[in-house]
């Protein structure tokens, strides 16, 4: 099986969608830093973790 027919699993090697449709990396960088501290620091009624 080559690499190609491998999934990401068994290659380490994970797409990145939103860098493939053209987002920056400080984009990509910020929404995630962004959606953390909503999810872990944000409002009551947003955060999944208390």
């Amino acid at each position: 099986m080559t690499t190609l027919e491998q999934g990401a699993f068994h290659t380490k090697q994970y797409r990145n969608l939103f860098k493939e449709i053209g987002y920056s990396e400080e984009e990509i960088n910020a929404k995630l830093e962004n959606t953390w501290n909503e999810l872990f620091y944000g409002d009551s009624d947003v955060r999944i973790y208390y």
